[in-house]
């Protein structure tokens, strides 16, 4: 069977004419994106949690593991704009949100008018996020910043030192500790076929597309999209429309689970055709998860596919594909 599945302001709204449940997804999701505040939606809803001052800056506290996924859940549903005012509104800044703020700030920078002003001032953006986050070292002229932490998810409660308490425990989130070691970590598989695994991009001449995927300790499976221009200054981030076409499922026939809706793919695997809304170029979604299998002495969950993006300003005939090959470990947080 074939899905037709759109993100609408980062809600999968799902189509399948076998499937007469989902209008009333559809309807639920259009009156969440259309009558959901920002308040409403961020402080509301989420509970639960709270703002610690440690030593090193604040840092968020959550009373359980149950509590953490559901918030996670929760915040995973908003736009950027509608996170920004979350963060702001508990006094909280998150990796991501330190992430989309020095965005927006380098969108200022891009706008001067002078190569001589760029190099002073891109210079000294760069000096004061070096700590925080990593820059593309195998192409210069790529001036985004790049989140340091492995699992995408964790960049929305990870506090600047890469950390927050799920009860009484510290919970310290895997981090890269090179872009070298980051680009060749979403490039590899855990075999040896030539295509590319985890990470499908196009790169023509004046923008970039890619989407990878991480597949977290509890089975879900989380995805990021990016999109860069080519500016005179160099390459950034910018909105854009995403085109992706996938197949997922479960080690040894483990069923996939799409976010929220209950789909499963067959042994064989379902195509999906995710056709998005405008998006920022670096946007992370909660995809789905996989079943949970148990083997002698490693419970562990895995998750095989193919995939393949393109955009709105990159075409079709150039697509980039992807096999997708994940697993992990059930051990840790």
């Amino acid at each position: 069977m074939k899905l037709k599945n759109y993100l609408v302001g980062g809600l999968f709204v799902i189509f399948s004419m076998g499937l007469s449940s989902c209008s009333s997804d559809l309807d639920l999701a259009l009156s969440v994106a259309e009558k959901e505040t920002a308040t409403k939606l961020g402080v509301g809803e989420i509970e639960n949690i709270s703002v610690l001052e440690g030593v090193n800056g604040k840092v968020l506290k959550f009373e359980d593991l149950s509590s953490y996924n559901k918030n996670l859940e929760i915040i995973n549903k908003m736009t950027h704009s509608e996170r920004l005012e979350f963060y702001e509104s508990i006094g909280f800044e998150s990796i991501e949100y330190l992430l989309i703020k020095a965005d927006l700030e380098l969108d200022n920078i891009f706008s001067v008018g002078s190569l001589e002003e760029f190099n002073s001032e891109y210079s000294a953006f760069k000096k004061k996020h070096s700590d925080l986050f990593l820059f593309n070292s195998l192409e210069k002229d790529d001036r985004s910043p790049y989140s340091k932490i492995v699992h995408l998810e964790k960049e929305f409660f990870a506090n600047k030192n890469g950390s927050f308490y799920i009860g009484d425990s510290l919970v310290q989130v895997e981090q890269h500790k090179s872009f070298v070691e980051r680009y060749k970590l979403l490039t590899r598989g855990s075999s040896t076929e030539a295509m590319p695994a985890n990470h499908a991009w196009s790169h023509i001449s004046e923008r970039k597309v890619g989407v990878y995927s991480t597949l977290n300790e509890d089975g879900a499976v989380y995805m990021r999209f990016t999109a860069q221009k080519k500016y005179i200054f160099g390459w950034k981030r910018y909105s854009t429309m995403y085109n992706l076409d996938i197949t997922l499922r479960g080690g040894d026939g483990t069923p996939f689970e799409y976010y929220k809706y209950g789909v499963y793919s067959s042994k064989e695997g379902q195509l999906l055709e995710i056709r998005t809304g405008e998006l920022s170029g670096n946007s992370t979604m909660h995809f789905g998860r996989v079943g949970f299998r148990e083997v002698p002495f490693n419970p562990w969950y895995s998750c095989t596919g193919t995939m393949a993006i393109w955009s709105r300003g990159v075409p079709y005939s150039n697509k980039g594909k992807a096999r997708v090959d994940m697993k992990i470990g059930h051990n840790v947080i």
